[in-house]
């Protein structure tokens, strides 16, 4: 009960100071885990060839905005943010009265504590496990996958 009183809390202030309300949606798009491409990853590719999922629930939504506002990090001794990587997620959060939020970010790395991310086309950084907590979020929820012509099985997501 704290932690969802918590978590309640902290998207308040997190949508309160970005100065959006409590999205009502969202979509979201992933590479299917363990999946290597050899070629450039973009938006363009990731919506053809990725996992997709509307999220039709407000509460899920929230928590997946509440999730990624809390795993901004920086890397000691300042900024790597990169405006330019391999986008294999994304998350467009959807609100009733304002401009949608769009989240994009890169794979996990092995040698590295954080991942290049675009917050509304600027660039952050994010810690590594939001990966693996985003995912098993979106399959908690059940959302069924919207993209019958995934490049792999999303079972497994």
């Amino acid at each position: 009960m704290k932690k969802i009183l918590f978590s309640l809390l902290a998207l308040n202030l997190v949508c309160s100071a970005a100065g959006q309300d409590i999205p009502v949606s969202a979509d979201a798009a992933f590479i299917p885990k363990n999946l290597a491409y050899i070629t450039h990853i973009d938006d363009a590719i990731l919506q053809k060839i990725g996992c997709k999922y509307a999220i039709t629930e407000s509460a899920t939504a929230s928590q997946l905005l509440t999730l990624l506002s809390a795993a901004r990090s920086v890397p000691p001794g300042g900024s790597a943010a990169q405006p330019r990587f391999e986008v294999r997620n994304k998350i467009v959060f959807h609100f009733q009265d304002r401009n949608d939020i769009s989240v994009e970010f890169s794979q996990k790395f092995l040698n590295q504590s954080y991942l290049h991310a675009n917050w509304n086309a600027e660039p952050i950084l994010l810690r590594n496990e939001v990966v693996e907590e985003v995912r098993a979020m979106v399959n908690r929820g059940g959302f069924v996958q919207l993209n019958k012509n995934a490049s792999a099985s999303c079972d497994a997501l």
